[in-house]
């Protein structure tokens, strides 16, 4: 399948399901909500560049933040700077240890409550694929549910690695490195229904086995998102909310069409038991 027939296929399925545009950009309004009880403000204006370019890959639930660095976040961590950025470096006058319990506390229920919103989304995109229908709340609660524990699985491991890419900074470039060869492991895990190490595998081979074709995929991704940012962190500058909305609808729409492009033409449908079996 090609790259313009995987993005067509993907952008059918999210008009079949567009309702699931709202899942990302709910998300990024609670945390543009969250930043403005905490600091007073949606984001700095001072952050937001009159003219910014950013090529990259949607995350499996888009946001804003993959175009804006400066996008409020639970959790982020930049080398300059520290946690500062992160909407819980907030001084929330709580005393410590208990300062220290309460941001625990939130990033174990920001994980937990991610990783059942990756397997929902990503789940009713593929059942959406494979059957050819519309994907209901119903199934985004199976799938949420379904593939809940593998991916905490796969976000404590993204984070461990994180952390020691932080303690020792040359692992940071090891680990943009090691992601891009990763790139459709959250893809294997729904898709091909694999255990974590079993996806990474897959992935990693998937990709590498047809290196030139998937850093070609990547860049028609890339470029046109990387075009599209211009304008949209200039209109951000105007209005945060409009920009997200834009993008999260479009960056959904790449979602899906990853997952076509990984995917490929529909198998038999007997080898993918949880997806045919569940209805």
């Amino acid at each position: 399948m090609n790259y313009s027939e995987a993005m067509n296929e993907g952008t059918d399925i999210i008009k079949k399901n567009f309702w699931l545009v709202l899942i990302p950009i709910v998300k990024d309004v609670f945390l543009l909500l969250a930043h403005y009880l905490s600091f007073g403000n949606f984001i700095e204006e001072s952050t937001i560049p009159q003219f910014h370019i950013k090529f990259t890959i949607p995350s499996v639930i888009p946001s804003f933040k993959n175009i804006l660095d400066a996008f409020p976040d639970l959790i982020s961590y930049n080398t300059n700077t520290g946690w500062q950025d992160s909407v819980l470096s907030y001084n929330t006058g709580i005393p410590s240890p208990w300062n220290k319990i309460y941001i625990l506390s939130s990033i174990i229920l920001f994980v937990i409550i991610n990783t059942f919103l990756k397997g929902g989304f990503l789940g009713c995109i593929a059942n959406s694929y494979l059957k050819d229908t519309k994907s209901t709340l119903k199934d985004f609660i199976h799938y949420g549910t379904y593939y809940w524990i593998r991916f905490i699985g796969l976000s404590l491991l993204g984070y461990i690695f994180l952390i020691f890419a932080i303690v020792i900074p040359p692992l940071i470039l090891v680990y943009f490195i090691v992601a891009i060869p990763l790139l459709y492991v959250s893809y294997a895990l729904v898709w091909d229904d694999l255990p974590i190490l079993n996806a990474i595998s897959k992935a990693y081979h998937h990709f590498t086995s047809q290196l030139g074709h998937n850093i070609g995929f990547m860049l028609y991704i890339a470029i046109p998102i990387a075009i599209t940012s211009i304008f949209l962190i200039s209109l951000a500058r105007w209005n945060i909310f409009i920009s997200l909305i834009l993008y999260n609808i479009l960056a959904t729409t790449y979602v899906a069409g990853i997952l076509v492009k990984y995917a490929g033409k529909i198998p038999d449908m007997s080898t993918h038991s949880e997806l045919d079996i569940y209805i």
